[in-house]
């Protein structure tokens, strides 16, 4: 074997072997799962671990406020928003009924002493990404931590630009504030929309 041969077959390897690793890495990630066994290739694991919360996530049918039965995606989803938006219109009064402020005492006196508005320098910033984990999904954006991380010399000036602005009090752009409502069901039974619980999902 000549020698440019056998650097192309060492350069074909190791181009497979980094594939291999992206591949393993987008499953990992897209499964959600945080711990594997190191060495294995668990792609069809991550496979079945997708598989089962698609399934688990999909509503295929459910009651409408009348308790009628709707299915189809297209009824299905304009039900959904109708009822999200009738249910985040309602007024709500907070209430301290149940509220127990001896839980506060110990470390009330610290909270109050914080200066929130106090703006950040670059090493605290660093340390709060660090802080996230870049196995979380993605945001709306399609990046992870890992790569703010990885790339961090690249954006580095405009992640500490955004962050000082933000506690200058300086506008921010409209899609800092986008966010993704899911549901969150309550018990096993998915028959109403009275069985989930929405919450909003926001980028970090």
């Amino acid at each position: 074997m000549e020698l440019s041969d056998e650097q192309n077959l060492i350069l074909a390897n190791a181009n497979l072997l980094q594939a291999i690793h992206w591949e393993e890495e987008f499953y990992k990630q897209k499964a959600a799962i945080k711990k594997f066994v190191d060495g294995d290739r668990n792609t069809r694991f991550y496979h079945a671990c997708i598989k089962q919360r698609r399934h688990s996530n999909t509503i295929l049918k459910i009651k409408n406020h009348n308790g009628s039965w709707i299915e189809g995606a297209d009824l299905i989803h304009r039900d959904a928003i109708n009822h999200l938006q009738t249910l985040l219109s309602e007024p709500h009064e907070a209430s301290l009924q149940n509220f127990d402020p001896s839980l506060l005492n110990d470390k009330f006196s610290e909270i109050h002493c914080l200066d929130l508005t106090f703006i950040p320098f670059e090493e605290e910033i660093w340390k709060a990404l660090c802080s996230i984990d870049g196995d979380k999904v993605a945001g709306a954006d399609g990046f992870t931590s890992a790569y703010h991380k990885k790339t961090l010399e690249v954006v580095k000036f405009d992640i500490v630009e955004t962050v000082q602005a933000f506690f200058r009090g300086e506008e921010m752009p409209h899609y800092f504030a986008h966010s993704a409502i899911t549901l969150i069901p309550k018990r096993n039974q998915k028959s109403s929309w009275d069985h989930f619980r929405p919450i909003s999902l926001t980028t970090v």
